[in-house]
């Protein structure tokens, strides 16, 4: 089998085996991907109702190097154009700087994703065990510019988490920058869901960060808001 080929299969059938041994970059799937809106929403919080069920694959990134997994890779998640590549369904919920996304989940597809994650919330509404789920993804960026390097990140925070309460309730679970960016804020995340037998999505951060130019470092999988 192709690398191609060899990820797809072997993500999808051990998704936590493979994630605690490669990191997977989202970079080349976008808003335009999973909505029909033919313009860019101003509002603040945009609802995309029932999320886009995608083909997706897996692309060995081969000029990248993992220093702490000398047999790791580095993968990019893409979406599929061409229905002989090797591939998957799943939903993603975008990401846009100063807004909030919030995208409907079902049992249609397996998986989920985000993009990186370097600062953003992640939520999820309480399931009922029918694979439905309200998926909530909010980067307020510029609170923390307008507020400065000193009080900004703290009010950043504290404003995402007030809107992810908001619109899917206080007891959301929450994925929030402090369960994923590290003592140093130095992390980054790949938000990944996974559909369970028991029909609840399961929810986990895929961490790493940058040690230079094409290198990472494989900071850990983490189960969903720890």
């Amino acid at each position: 089998m192709s690398d191609t080929q060899d990820a797809v299969a072997s993500f999808t059938a051990h998704p936590r085996t493979f994630m605690r041994a490669n990191i997977i970059e989202v970079g080349s799937v976008n808003i335009n991907d999973v909505t029909n809106l033919v313009f860019q929403p101003y509002q603040q919080i945009c609802d995309l109702g029932q999320a886009r069920v995608l083909r997706v694959g897996l692309v060995k990134l081969t000029d990248c190097v993992v220093d702490n997994k000398p047999d790791g890779h580095v993968y990019g998640l893409f979406v599929c154009k061409n229905a002989q590549t090797p591939s998957f369904d799943a939903f993603f919920c975008p990401y846009e700087q100063n807004k909030m996304y919030i995208a409907q989940l079902s049992g249609g597809a397996g998986f989920m994703f985000t993009p990186r994650m370097d600062g953003c919330t992640f939520g999820v509404s309480s399931q009922g065990g029918n694979g439905s789920a309200r998926v909530a993804h909010a980067n307020f960026a510029g609170i923390a510019a307008d507020w400065g390097p000193q009080l900004g990140p703290d009010r950043q925070r504290g404003a995402q988490l007030n809107a992810v309460n908001d619109r899917l309730g206080d007891t959301a679970m929450k994925i929030r920058p402090e369960h994923y960016r590290g003592a140093q804020n130095a992390n980054y995340s790949t938000t990944v869901g996974r559909l369970g037998s028991d029909n609840k999505w399961h929810f986990y951060t895929l961490r790493f960060r940058s040690t230079g130019n094409r290198r990472y470092s494989h900071e850990g999988l983490h189960s969903e808001g720890t």
